[in-house]
């Protein structure tokens, strides 16, 4: 009835449940103090005829302790939230960091959708695991037993109809729960689906539209929806019929007591203060276990999702923080690298040695796949090698082939990473690389407003923000992959003559597959089924005659 997971992920907040389920027992030993009150002060009216005056003493007491009850509840609600709150924080936080851990090339295999949904639905469905369930569940443990030691001595048959009748309700609440499982499974993995589905539906839209897909799109979204309905009505059942099953067997549970009283008090066996005091009793003795029962299905569907929380949480990390060494020659060094992805029967970078000197410009070239991407993503930590090591003098900026532009304006794209760089720094880069002519295009320039995404922007002016954005990180070592594949040739040359008295004091390592990105580097390696096959300047490797010039021929280029 415990997720061991949470209980585990709840050790350091162990406080606040302590102190919450210690109100509710304190709340419960009021509840038996207000019934014990009451009964008397019932009693001394109608059989003893007794005053008001006389009564004051025991009306304070009973005020008093309806006061303390209502407060004790009051400490005890929210203890429980500030307990689910902290927990939630936890998650999110530890989410996040392994989001960090991941990085992106692990992302890029994950549904982006069912991620979302898990940092803030998921998450969410934990609040009342640990503020109602949990609480709730050891209250339920101490206060039956705590009203059972106090019927006992007063009325034994009484005692004995609580404690058969007790483990009744926990037993349905267990068996029902058991047939409740697959349903709640089935209603989890419907919404996670339509979750991850939406937002790949959403992210394409646009392509949706132009291809004149939505409508079919449209109704695959309706036809889940529809799903989810019926597999949510489908746990409401069952629900329903958990509440009605305790509800009855409290009921007659209560109503067994209730005969056992009255038979009893007419026979003269009790008297009637304390055939009464039971009599308020009984019901407060089922009553965590009724609650109990209420938030049970809250603890079933907390377990799907708390499955796929702790199953994201505990993935394999492929990344590893890249040696950052100041004091080294080279300005990037690998030795030995061996890549092996858990998906792949070959090595995608078999024994990869080289090294680039500060202020060398080197380009990778080679076929799709030989490669290339896997060796930047080495260099960056995205991949950690099986064999071999990687260091750097500092860590690098990169430039990829699909960048991401956040929403705001395009100054705050180019800042990010480097929020100390000065507006007329921007600029000056900005007119180098040839960015400043795009932006006198746009309404208001630099200040303007792009979506999430760069929503507004076209694939070129997107290559050219993210470039020049890395190149305001002023970093020495910048990365690129495939940085000018979206750019027209018009823009293309215009960056490149740019780039190239900008790279002047940096090193810079580029996967290209154009020549002219190729003839800005002082040397090329080129790599083939994941090895360095090649390397020399370019008009060396050109005049060999191998795969380098077979691939700019390819290309058209010479």
């Amino acid at each position: 009835m415990i997720e061991k997971n949470l209980w585990k992920q709840s050790r350091s907040h162990r406080g606040l449940l302590a102190v919450s389920s210690i109100c509710g027992i304190l709340c419960a030993i009021t509840i038996a103090g207000q019934a014990f009150t009451l009964a008397q002060i019932i009693a001394a009216v109608f059989l003893q005829a007794a005053s008001l005056e006389s009564l004051l003493p025991q009306m304070i007491q009973l005020f008093i302790l309806v006061t303390l009850r209502f407060v004790l509840q009051i400490v005890e609600e929210y203890l429980s939230f500030s307990l689910g709150q902290k927990v939630q924080y936890d998650l999110r936080k530890s989410m996040l960091q392994k989001i960090d851990k991941m990085g992106p090339v692990a992302l890029r295999q994950e549904e982006k959708g069912r991620i979302l949904y898990l940092l803030n639905e998921g998450i969410g469905t934990l609040e009342s695991y640990f503020s109602k369930y949990l609480p709730q569940l050891f209250q339920s443990l101490v206060i039956p037993v705590l009203f059972l030691c106090i019927v006992a001595p007063r009325d034994t048959m009484s005692a004995v109809i609580l404690l058969v009748t007790a483990p009744l309700i926990p037993f349905f609440m267990m068996l029902i729960g058991k047939w409740t499982n697959k349903v709640n499974a089935r209603q989890w993995h419907i919404i996670n689906r339509l979750s991850g589905y939406l937002h790949d539906v959403m992210a394409g839209l646009t392509t949706l539209k132009l291809m004149n897909r939505s409508a079919v799109q449209a109704q695959k979204i309706e036809q889940v929806g529809q799903n989810y309905a019926q597999a949510t009505l489908a746990v409401l059942r069952w629900a329903f019929l958990s509440s009605l099953a305790l509800e009855l067997f409290t009921t007659i549970s209560i109503a067994l007591v209730s005969v056992g009283l009255g038979l009893r008090l007419v026979e003269g066996q009790l008297d009637f203060a304390t055939a009464f005091f039971i009599l308020l009793i009984a019901p407060e003795f089922y009553q965590p276990l009724r609650s109990l029962g209420g938030h049970f299905h809250t603890s079933l569907n907390t377990r799907e999702a708390a499955a796929d929380i702790f199953a994201f949480l505990n993935q394999s990390v492929m990344t590893e923080a890249v040696t950052v060494d100041s004091n080294q020659q080279e300005a990037i060094l690998l030795q030995q690298v061996t890549v092996t992805y858990p998906s792949g029967q070959k090595p995608a970078l078999q024994q990869v040695t080289f090294a680039v000197q500060p202020g060398e410009i080197v380009a990778l070239v080679g076929s799709s796949g030989s490669g290339k991407t896997t060796i930047l993503n080495v260099i960056q930590g995205f991949i950690k090698p099986q064999q071999g090591s990687v260091s750097v003098q500092e860590q690098p900026a990169m430039i990829q082939q699909k960048p991401y532009i956040f929403a705001g304006t395009i100054l705050d794209n180019l800042r990010f990473g480097n929020e100390t760089i000065s507006d007329e720094t921007i600029g000056e880069i900005c007119e180098k690389t040839g960015l400043s002519a795009l932006l006198k295009r746009l309404p208001d320039g630099v200040q303007t407003r792009v979506g999430q995404g760069g929503a507004g922007l076209s694939g070129g002016q997107k290559q050219m923000i993210a470039m020049v954005r890395a190149i305001c990180q002023q970093k020495h070592i910048i990365l690129f992959d495939e940085a000018t594949a979206n750019l027209d040739l018009l823009t293309e040359q215009q960056l490149n003559r740019g780039l190239r008295q900008l790279l002047q004091q940096r090193t810079a390592l580029l996967v290209a597959h154009r020549l002219s990105t190729m003839q800005m580097a002082d040397r090329i390696l080129v790599v083939e089924q994941g090895q360095i096959v090649e390397q020399g300047t370019p008009e060396q490797l050109y005049a060999q005659q191998g795969i380098y010039r077979k691939l700019v021929e390819m290309e058209g280029c010479q």
